[in-house]
C-alpha cells in the first residue's frame, strides 16, 4: 500500500459492485456481477486508487492464458 496526499494505491482488486459503478461512470458497458467477479478474480494483477475510502481509479492486467503478458521496454 501506499499513500499520498490521501490517495492510496493498493495491489488489491475492487469489489465487484465497485468495478461495476466505475464503468459505469466511464460510459462502458454494464455487466452481471458475476461476469465483473470472474474478470477481477481472472485478473493477471490489479491496482486500485482509492481517496478516502472511496475507488477512484483502477488498472488490471489481463491476459489470454496462452501468450505471456506484453514487456514494456
Amino acid at each position: 500500500m501506499i499513500k499520498t496526499h490521501g490517495y492510496i494505491t493498493t495491489d488489491q482488486p475492487p469489489t465487484a459492485a465497485e468495478y461495476i459503478a466505475l464503468r459505469s461512470k466511464v460510459g462502458w458497458d454494464c455487466i452481471e456481477l458475476s461476469t465483473a467477479q470472474n474478470s477481477l478474480n481472472n485478473s493477471l494483477f490489479n491496482t486500485t486508487v482509492r481517496l478516502d475510502g472511496k475507488l477512484i481509479g483502477m488498472a488490471r492486467v489481463v491476459g489470454d492464458g496462452f501468450l505471456p503478458p506484453l514487456r514494456l521496454c
